[in-house]
């Protein structure tokens, strides 16, 4: 084929993916083969790292709590950033909320969330150590999770997933110009001329399905959304979310409902959307100030205020929020309720 563009769609991971593609004028392959490619991988990561599949890698680790497994490069790659992660987040973000989750209701997976129905009683209220349940062999690539440990990928695998396709369409398939999108997590990237467009990356209101509140213009980069608002099931007192708080084993209650960061990787946005969400405004901005100054965040609090931080035109990016923004320090307010989600507009002119 002779350039072009190539649009791809398709679930996986319990999620929309969709993948663009902008050809280079030598480009011999179809969409239909990076489709071919896509797919396969999501799946190959999702038979690897999904809790709800008896047979993934992931399962089987977690039944084994108690003694040492060697596992696939994949798998110590992930739990090996997760574990840092955790250390930077001072334990905001932690794998093992796995009984947290399951006690809210989410025993399966989230198509059949109008069947949850939270524990009686609830997950143990424990406080979980900073020193970590697991423990990590490098040299044999090898995990051991301590007996009555079971952890969650969390969102980290599907962010993983993202930068990790990206990367092979972007410097071994040479794709010029590209988004991967999962769900949210999403990586965009322009190696064409300067006077190329970025991506449009649409901010949806948490409140307000189908409305935006401003977009975010992204040419070489990351950005996750992350939210209380979002993955929800059931009404009233017995409503809850997915974003478990580590602290209480509980659906977290910060004053933060929704979290948008760019930045250069995909796994570090959805982490540091997460951080935000559970740790709340404060906490999250200390941590990212200490561990994430690449790094931008658009919040959205529970009183409707909006809050911008970072340092604005980093690493070709730049967010175009009609609210007027009200600088105070290293964040900076606005006074319109508003949230995050993440869409794109794009040309689109073959599909597969």
């Amino acid at each position: 084929m002779s350039g072009g563009r190539g649009t791809i769609r398709f679930r996986a991971m319990n999620t929309d993916i969709e993948v663009l593609l902008d050809y280079a004028a030598d480009e011999r392959r179809t969409t239909a083969f990076y489709a071919d490619r896509a797919r396969d991988w999501f799946e190959a990561v999702e038979q690897r790292f999904s809790r709800f599949r008896s047979d993934s890698e992931w399962s089987r680790l977690g039944r084994s709590a108690g003694s040492w497994n060697v596992v696939s490069d994949w798998l110590f790659e992930v739990i090996e950033a997760a574990e840092n992660y955790r250390l930077m987040t001072e334990g905001v973000f932690d794998l093992r909320i796995l009984p947290g989750l399951e006690a809210s209701g989410y025993s399966q997976s989230f198509e059949h969330a109008a069947a949850f129905q939270a524990r009686a009683g609830g997950a143990e209220q424990r406080k979980l150590s900073l020193a970590g349940e697991l423990e990590l062999d490098y040299g044999m690539k090898a995990v051991k999770l301590a007996e009555g440990t079971s952890i969650d990928a969390g969102g980290i695998a599907k962010g993983w997933a993202v930068q990790k396709l990206a990367d092979w369409l972007r410097r071994s398939r040479r794709i010029p110009a590209g988004i991967v999108n999962a769900g949210g997590d999403l990586y965009a990237w322009n190696s064409g001329d300067a006077a190329a467009q970025p991506a449009i990356i649409d901010l949806q209101h948490p409140w307000e399905a189908g409305a935006t509140t401003g977009e975010l213009l992204l040419a070489n980069g990351a950005v996750a959304t992350s939210g209380t608002l979002g993955r929800r099931w059931g009404t009233g007192s017995s409503a809850a979310h997915h974003l478990i708080d580590p602290l209480t084993m509980q659906p977290s209650d910060s004053d933060v409902v929704q979290a948008a960061v760019a930045g250069p990787d995909a796994v570090a946005c959805e982490i540091w959307a997460k951080t935000l969400c559970i740790g709340g405004l404060d906490k999250g901005i200390r941590l990212m100030g200490e561990h994430a100054r690449d790094f931008e965040a658009v919040i959205f609090m529970s009183n409707g205020e909006i809050v911008k931080y970072g340092k604005s035109r980093k690493l070709g990016l730049e967010w175009n929020i009609p609210e007027q923004l009200h600088r105070a320090g290293a964040a900076t307010r606005a006074g319109a309720r508003a949230g995050s989600g993440s869409e794109i507009e794009s040309e689109k002119e073959e599909s597969a």
